[in-house]
């Protein structure tokens, strides 16, 4: 007990006066962003596929774009000029059991007939936070309570857009809370 996050020497002693010593390294994982490129600027030319994301659907109708990110030079954008279907998303494995936080910046046009950041996959009922009503304003959302007991959390964006709808995200956070 009493252990911070750093490098600890630990000495144990035996009833009979023997002792034994180890040094360990301890690391404090709360807070830690597990995602790979949640802010969208590991690239450095917009693109169709950024580092880290998976795209199903209408992948044409996803990328990155430099039009007025959140923060930093890029932002992930789903939209399109006639009705499509796209989810963006990273699929998390060997992450450790515990509870969860997803966080992200989010614009919205609305009207939307499904719009939604979520997490799946990670032994429990799917979690969405519907974002198919008018943000016109960055703002940051959140899924709390994601209690993952298999190692693993898909997390992403879907949207089931009409013509000249659009979803935009940055700064997408997953993190042991």
């Amino acid at each position: 007990t009493g252990v911070s996050a750093g490098t600890s020497t630990i000495t144990g002693t035996t009833s009979d006066g023997k002792t034994s010593t180890c040094t360990v390294s301890v690391q404090n994982l709360a807070n830690v962003n597990k995602l790979v490129n949640g802010n969208f600027d590991t690239n450095t030319t917009a693109t169709q596929t950024p580092t880290g994301w998976n795209e199903w659907g209408s992948v044409s109708n996803a990328q990155t774009s430099t039009a007025s990110p959140h923060s930093g030079n890029y932002k992930g954008i789903q939209w399109g000029t006639t009705p499509f279907e796209v989810a963006v998303s990273q699929t998390l494995t060997g992450i450790a059991n515990g509870n969860y936080t997803m966080k992200a910046w989010v614009r919205s046009s609305g009207g939307q007939l499904w719009a939604t950041m979520y997490a799946k996959g990670y032994g429990g009922s799917d979690l969405n936070y519907s974002i198919a009503s008018s943000i016109p304003n960055w703002t940051q959302i959140q899924i709390n309570n994601i209690k993952v007991t298999n190692n693993t959390c898909e997390v992403g964006f879907y949207q089931s857009g009409l013509a000249n709808t659009f979803i935009d995200y940055d700064d997408v956070e997953f993190f042991l809370s």
